[in-house]
């Protein structure tokens, strides 16, 4: 959203002088240049906070294993770039639900393969931030809790989008449950 004509300093000192105080950023392969980054975001005074992996394009609710297993890489690099970058959140989209996966089979598949990446998330001391969005999936806030919950992982939370609920019931509801 920032201007591309601008270098990365001067992106994160508009940011800054625009008044925000993080940044969410992409994942990045060149761990290197992650750190330089994250050094530049952090000198400006907007550090970055979070990283969005999504995993729309590899959910790992896909009964396909090489999808999972490309979704599944992709939060690791996920994970590897929030260290590099001084985040210390990732932000997922646990599972879809869809015409050919299923309610129970998205919630099944989903924790199977996001516990495969718990102790990753741990030795990085990143957290795995699952987020309410419209995917047909943890519709309401009691079930979202107890999703969250059945993991026992300091490395799993709960990232919660109040405008994403808004057809599903009350951001104050979803708040109050989920905490």
């Amino acid at each position: 959203m920032l201007p591309k004509g601008l270098k990365d300093a001067e992106k994160f000192a508009l940011a800054k002088k625009c008044g925000f105080e993080g940044i969410e950023h992409s994942p990045m392969s060149d761990l290197a240049a992650a750190k330089e980054l994250g050094t530049l975001a952090r000198q400006a005074g907007v550090p970055i906070h979070s990283i969005v992996y999504g995993g729309w394009d590899a959910p790992l609710s896909d009964p396909r294993p090489e999808v999972t297993a490309k979704g599944i890489a992709g939060m690791e690099n996920a994970l590897r770039s929030a260290k590099a970058l001084g985040a210390d959140v990732v932000l997922l989209v646990p599972g879809i639900v869809t015409e050919t996966v299923r309610y129970a089979e998205a919630y099944e598949r989903s924790q199977a393969n996001i516990r495969k990446l718990l102790p990753l998330a741990k030795e990085l001391q990143v957290t795995i931030a699952v987020e309410n969005v419209w995917n047909k999936f943890l519709l309401s806030p009691v079930e979202f809790a107890r999703y969250v919950d059945e993991f026992d992982s300091p490395w799993l939370r709960a990232c919660i989008d109040v405008g994403n609920m808004i057809l599903f019931g009350f951001a104050q509801d979803w708040v109050r449950t989920v905490g």
